[in-house]
């Protein structure tokens, strides 16, 4: 059964991919940013680049055990990178 989204009109052209490799006993979350590209269907991807890396202890991922910072340093990377490649990224003043 394939799932055909009802909102690829309201979708930016940029996104953030998160993707998972384990490493023996880390696993990794990778990020990379990604373009819409204009298919017939509008909503494939093609890779732009890698943003960023994290490695966790596979145990404490699997388990949803990482702490609120190391849950909030995850949140706090993608909204960072969906907002900068959107170009409305303030500096906070």
């Amino acid at each position: 059964m394939s799932y055909v989204p009802r909102d690829v009109e309201n979708r930016g052209d940029v996104a953030v991919l998160a993707s998972l490799t384990e490493l023996g006993s880390n696993t990794r979350i990778v990020f990379d940013d990604v373009e819409r590209q204009g298919a017939v269907d509008g909503i494939a991807w093609a890779h732009k680049c890698l943003f960023t890396v994290i490695d966790y202890p596979t145990k404490d991922l699997q388990r949803l055990a990482l702490s609120e910072d190391q849950f909030a340093r995850i949140g706090e990377n993608v909204v960072t990178r969906l907002l900068a490649l959107a170009g409305k990224l303030k500096d906070g003043s």
